[in-house]
């Protein structure tokens, strides 16, 4: 965590695991509140990793959030504080709470190049794997990664960093839902101006809580828009339906966020192949999640698909 590094090497703590870990460095970060916006994912993940660290964490949750992401991160001693709007309400009541004591870190997923570094980094790791599974990726096979879309923040620095290592044979294609395409309003408005799905009559009412955002990070679309190559839009019954398929076909455990890919792969794959006038090549799709979605919240999430439910510890026949 790099807000980490900063206090530690300002407290003369060093760098890396040992010295953050250590019984000074949970004094010293005790200190400090870590404060963040999220529908869900960024404030569970911000909220578990503080904690285990030993900074105070709070974290505001839009409507859309889970009751179970709130329950685990109070057991971890998260302040959770939960309002009635949605992701942009929520990350902008978090913003004024930070300001009020410099002891504050806030995490912007809307604005924060270090954020966007941070998720670039997981480009190397998908290229080591390329690598390893010998998959070349050049003007004969180029590479299409389909990524979930929420605000923009994770899709957005995934793509920054593919770019600076395939160039110009890697094509990324962000996935949202269709009530919540806050990416695809904002880059076809054409203007820097910030546009949300409301703007277009859109309710933002998807059961993909994780991608429930009414208005694009600007940073995003303003100086990463180059790197997108498209916006692709799924239905809910889409991300139910693959939550399913996966679970039958391949033993995946996934969300309904994280099924959106699948989804967007297999509805749009072929048009997005041909309006980039490219071959086929190798297709990614980047998965956001599910290994810690309680039984329950996933079997609802498979019963909209109109499945036979398969028990939780048992693989599908087949």
């Amino acid at each position: 965590m790099s807000f980490a590094g900063d206090v530690a090497m300002r407290h003369g703590l060093g760098s890396g695991d040992e010295a953050f870990l250590s019984d000074a460095a949970r004094t010293i970060f005790a200190e400090y509140t870590i404060i963040v916006g999220s529908t869900g994912n960024l404030g569970f993940s911000v909220g578990v990793a503080g904690r285990k660290l030993g900074f105070e964490v709070e974290v505001h949750m839009s409507r859309d959030a889970r009751p179970w992401k709130k329950e685990r991160l109070r057991h971890a001693g998260v302040k959770v504080v939960e309002h009635d709007g949605d992701y942009s309400a929520a990350v902008a009541a978090a913003r004024r709470s930070a300001a009020a004591n410099n002891s504050n870190h806030f995490v912007d997923d809307e604005n924060s190049i270090t954020l966007l570094l941070g998720y670039s980094a997981a480009a190397s790791e998908l290229a080591g794997q390329l690598a390893a599974s010998n998959v070349q990726v050049d003007e004969t096979n180029p590479l299409l990664v389909y990524i979930p879309c929420g605000v923009g923040g994770t899709p957005g620095g995934i793509s920054a960093g593919l770019k600076a290592i395939f160039g110009r044979h890697v094509h990324c294609i962000f996935v949202e839902p269709v009530a919540s395409p806050c990416v695809l309003v904002q880059l076809a408005s054409g203007t820097n101006e910030a546009v949300s799905v409301y703007d277009c009559n859109l309710p933002n009412n998807t059961i993909a809580d994780g991608l429930a955002v009414a208005q694009a990070s600007l940073l995003v679309t303003g100086f990463l828009g180059n790197f997108i190559a498209g916006v692709a839009t799924v239905t809910d019954a889409d991300l139910s339906y693959w939550v399913e398929r996966m679970w039958k076909g391949e033993a995946m455990r996934l969300e309904p966020s994280s099924a959106a890919g699948f989804a967007a792969l297999a509805n749009h794959g072929q048009a997005i192949m041909q309006s980039l006038g490219k071959k086929p090549g190798t297709s990614i799709i980047w998965t956001t999640g599910g290994s810690f979605l309680p039984d329950e919240e996933w079997l609802e999430a498979r019963h909209a698909a109109g499945s036979t439910v398969v028990p939780a510890h048992r693989h599908p026949e087949g």
